[in-house]
């Protein structure tokens, strides 16, 4: 008998890849358990890549119960699920084989960007800050200095001018 599970994926989803591993025996299941069987971190042992298919069939199963966990897809975000193996038809007279399961996922909507407006400001005069109040103390004392050495060098001449006479 040809048991497998098919994985229905959205149709825009592309480059997924597809971790299962098998958790527990189907007897020993107890659907109380299912929420912290998903929160546990398991290791998988299988793993399928799909590029543009919207369906995946896991093949030669065993019976039991499988964690299936997709991932790859920037744009969609998929919930971890439980499968059996087999299942329970929907009116429950008969077990199926071939199982299909759809997972949940979510579109994540990415913000658009920010458009950025440049606004052109008129150039102002540049605003006077006094800044020029040491060079102008500067400039003042170095006239003034230079006449005090000019004054001195004439006065020294002067004075060896009238010495030799």
């Amino acid at each position: 008998m040809n048991k497998y599970i098919e994985v229905i994926l959205p149709e825009e989803a592309e480059n997924l890849t597809v971790y299962y591993q098998k958790v527990c025996e189907r007897e020993n299941f107890d659907i109380a358990e299912a929420e912290e069987i998903l929160k546990q971190a398991i290791s998988y042992e299988h793993m399928k890549h799909v590029e543009n298919e919207e369906l995946l069939r896991i093949e030669d199963v065993e019976d039991g119960i499988y964690q299936i966990h997709i991932s790859g897809d920037e744009e969609y975000e998929f919930a971890p699920m439980l499968v059996s193996m087999p299942a329970w038809t929907e009116v429950g007279d008969a077990l199926l084989y071939e199982v299909s399961a759809t997972p949940k996922f979510t579109k994540i909507e990415k913000p658009e960007p920010e458009q950025i407006t440049l606004i052109e400001t008129p150039s102002a005069p540049s605003p006077k800050t006094g800044d020029n109040t040491q060079s102008v103390m500067f400039g003042v004392f170095g006239v003034i200095s230079f006449i005090i050495v000019v004054i001195i060098s004439c006065h020294n001449r002067f004075k060896c001018a009238r010495m030799t006479e």
